[in-house]
Parts: structure tokens; sequence; C-alpha cells
């Protein structure tokens, strides 16, 4: 004959005990990780549009330097020559930032570039 030893209702209830502490122990790390991932992901998320935000006013800024310059260089062609059939060469200088200017203003105005 076998002698078997059975498990008391104590014992049974100590090993519940157990495996539920550890089973809330291992949710919570497992919380406490997706937590961080998600926190690491919206810190990387927000760097990412930051950068690209940048770039596109780096872009934008670059663009309407360049558009800039030629506005002001065709405005300052076309009154340079207006202005010399006018006033000589003081029309023609005269004419010349003048119409740059305006070449920009326009140029500025039309696109919202700057």
């Amino acid at each position: 004959m076998e002698m078997t030893d059975r498990d008391s209702a104590y014992e049974f209830l100590q090993r519940k005990a157990v495996s539920e502490e550890e089973d809330a122990r291992k949710a919570a790390e497992e919380a406490a990780a997706e937590k961080q991932r998600m926190r690491q992901e919206e810190a990387t998320r927000k760097a990412a549009e930051k950068e690209a935000a940048a770039r596109e006013k780096q872009m934008k800024s670059a663009v309407g330097r360049v558009a800039g310059t030629a506005a002001g260089t065709l405005g300052r062609q076309i009154s340079n020559e207006v202005g010399k059939q006018f006033g000589g060469s003081f029309g023609k200088r005269l004419g010349g930032n003048i119409g740059a200017s305006l070449g920009r203003g326009i140029l500025s105005t039309l696109f919202k570039l700057r």
C-alpha cells in the first residue's frame, strides 16, 4: 500500500495566492513596459514632426529668397527701362529701386512666400 500526502486547503490557497501575486507582478511589469514604449514612440514622432517642420520652413525661406531676388531683378530691369525714358540716369536709378521693391512686394503678396 502506497502512502499519498494530499494537499490541505491551506497549502492549496497558499500556492494560489503566490501564483496570483506573480501574475499581478508580471501584468504590472508588462503595463509599465508598454507605457514606456508608448512614451518613446511619442517622443520619436514629435522629434520627426519637428524636424520635418524645420526642413519645410527652411525650404520655404530659400524659395522665398530666390523668388524675391528674381522678382526684384525683373522689376528693376523693367523700371530701369521706363525710368530711362523719363528721367535719364536719375530716373533709371530711381525707377530701378522702386521697381525692385514693387516686384518683391507683389510676389510676396501674391504667393505669401515670406
